[in-house]
């Protein structure tokens, strides 16, 4: 037993050093403007299971770089859903956005459905359990202070305090729920295609109900056989093959 939890020591230490090194080696190559090659380190660490949003962010800035603007959009997306406070993704992602073809304007929402999602998307539900998690751990801890203190104004203090990280702790539960069912129940992709005609059904012989081009994010809906139900940003709905797609 104590050989294999060495043994398994030793190639969790492997891993990160070859991860580490491979990772040093991306960032040189971006840095001497081998694109190209910095591309191949961070799409090789992925390829070996790691989901970081560093890395997703720094493959997102060699495709900006060599203009593949589609797979520059798709990894900020990659990188945001990790790490939604990634105000420098946010703002590549952005200026990607802004070399492609379809500028789609979102349907108006209502504004206070607008600010629950802006709040809850500042962190993955993830970190929002963590959160919950600190605030409840201080409840107690200051329930404990207000039990035991024999000071009027600490049982004050205390109870004042812990009511509030119960009321942070409940507030934070209702984001971070909202942040999960989004994280688990909205399905996004990004158009991998020059152009491609969306169908009204999932037959190559429907009529074509509009038209989409590469970097356009879309919404996943439902799937039959070879064929995705895809919804975009201004509410238009569709049919596209499954293969004209790559999922965020």
């Amino acid at each position: 037993m104590k050989k294999f939890i060495t043994s398994i020591l030793w190639v969790l230490i492997a891993f990160h050093i070859y991860s580490n090194k491979t990772f040093e080696y991306g960032n040189e190559m971006y840095n001497a403007q081998h694109y190209n090659k910095a591309i191949e380190a961070f799409e090789e660490l992925i390829n070996s299971g790691i989901e970081d949003p560093v890395v997703y962010y720094n493959l997102g800035n060699c495709y900006f770089k060599i203009q593949k603007f589609p797979s520059a959009i798709l990894n900020y997306e990659k990188a945001l859903k990790l790490d939604p406070s990634n105000e420098d993704a946010i703002y590549n992602l952005s200026l990607s956005k802004g070399q492609i073809i379809d500028k789609i304007e979102e349907l108006p929402r209502f504004w206070l459905s607008k600010m629950l999602d802006n709040i809850s998307g500042l962190m993955h539900s993830n970190t929002w359990a963590k959160v919950i998690n600190a605030c409840l751990i201080l409840c107690l801890i200051w329930i404990a202070v207000f039990i035991f203190s024999d000071r009027v104004l600490v049982k004050k203090i205390g109870i004042l305090l812990a009511a509030l990280l119960l009321l942070s702790a409940f507030i934070g539960y209702g984001l971070g729920n909202r942040q999960f069912l989004k994280d688990s129940t909205q399905r996004f992709a990004i158009v991998f295609q020059e152009n491609v005609y969306i169908k009204n059904a999932p037959s190559q012989q429907s009529s074509d109900a509009f038209i989409l081009h590469e970097g356009t994010k879309v919404e996943i809906l439902d799937k039959v056989g070879q064929w995705l139900n895809i919804k975009i940003a201004d509410g238009k709905i569709g049919w596209i093959k499954a293969e004209g797609i790559r999922a965020i």
